[in-house]
């Protein structure tokens, strides 16, 4: 059962917050909302690309800090408390580009599941292999897709130049 917070302790918590915090709350919020209006209203095509970009591999040699930790954090915030349930990929999506801006870079990667009859998709963030970012109640993992073709390197399709 979810505890439920007395205003107090709420606002204790939100004084604890430094200016830094603050701003990764709001640049948390506008990338939620960027992406989901883009996810919602714009045709899939419009948006591909940051897709795509978004899902290549990362430097092997990256790590995983303290103060990206504290930004997943924060972000994970602003997601539970979007006045829109947003994806999965939208989430992703918008931790990506908000990480990306600090330098830290991720994965972004898109798995299936088939639990019953319909198949589930889900997106989730990786470095270097280990999930950074996902739901936490997800017990059953999905599997990750594969691209057949990198970006650059794919097939043109018959009759197009």
């Amino acid at each position: 059962m979810r505890r439920v917070r007395r205003p107090r302790d709420i606002l204790r918590r939100a004084l604890a917050l430094t200016p830094a915090d603050w701003r990764v709350l709001g640049e948390s919020a506008v990338a939620l909302a960027r992406t989901d209006l883009e996810v919602t209203l714009l045709p899939y095509g419009a948006w591909r690309g940051r897709v795509a970009r978004a899902m290549h591999e990362v430097d092997p040699g990256a790590t995983w800090s303290p103060e990206a930790q504290r930004r997943a954090d924060l972000f994970g915030i602003v997601a539970r408390h979007y006045p829109r349930k947003a994806t999965c990929l939208c989430r992703a999506l918008s931790l990506h580009a908000l990480l990306a801006r600090a330098h830290v870079p991720t994965t972004l990667r898109i798995g299936v599941r088939r639990p019953r009859e319909a198949l589930e998709g889900h997106a989730w963030l990786e470095q270097n292999g280990r999930v950074v970012y996902d739901h936490p109640g997800l017990d059953d993992p999905h599997r990750p897709l594969t691209r057949r073709h990198p970006p650059q390197a794919r097939p043109p399709r018959p009759g197009r130049r």
